[in-house]
């Protein structure tokens, strides 16, 4: 009689000669289907930014302030005029708002500015403003008006919507500013311009 181990082991060969051998192009990767395995996402496919991307001045924005300017410099009040939206906010220098509401108004505005500006340089600045900084001229027609300011510098913030200045707000500290200076974020039920820091 043949020991119990042994046909224990001729049992085991029988049953394996039966058994059909997997197909080697079925196999998968553990966990692929299931996703066992897989860590969970730590990271928002939208994640929140902590500081403002600031995006460059486009080539249109700096056209509508240097065009400004340069219709200012030359003395064509008008033209100059019709760069501001109708309505739009100014702050020259000032607490309060003023509110361009008709043509005649910004006219009037930009005809009581007395020095031309040359345009020297613009860069982004907070919640979509763009600073311009300008070296101050002579106007065309104003007769020595701008007196003694002839060669320094200002900064206005301007705020452009559809290739039109919406807000316009001086702020001679960024003239000099070597960095990124905020810009008043004035909404239009706003009494007077927030301050930049």
């Amino acid at each position: 009689m043949k020991p119990s181990w042994a046909i224990l082991a001729l049992v085991l060969a029988l049953a394996g000669c039966g058994a059909a051998e997997p197909d080697r192009f079925s196999l998968v990767t553990p966990g692929a289907h299931t996703g066992e395995g897989i860590p969970a996402a730590t990271a928002s496919p939208n994640p929140t930014p902590t500081a403002e991307v600031m995006k460059p001045v486009t080539r249109a924005e700096r056209m509508v302030i240097k065009g400004w300017s340069e219709s200012l410099r030359h003395g064509e009040v008008e033209a100059a005029a019709r760069f501001f939206s109708l309505p739009s906010q100014v702050s020259n220098d000032s607490a309060n708002w003023v509110a361009l509401t008709t043509a005649a108004e910004a006219e009037a505005f930009n005809q009581g500015l007395p020095c031309g500006a040359k345009l020297i340089r613009t860069r982004r600045s907070v919640d979509d403003f763009v600073v311009g900084v300008f070296r101050l001229t002579e106007r065309k027609g104003q007769g020595g008006g701008c007196g003694t300011g002839v060669g320094g510098t200002v900064a206005v913030a301007f705020l452009i919507r559809d290739e039109h200045i919406r807000q316009w707000v001086r702020n001679d500290a960024a003239a000099t500013a070597p960095a990124e200076t905020a810009t008043p974020t004035p909404e239009p039920t706003t009494s007077a311009p927030p301050q930049s820091g």
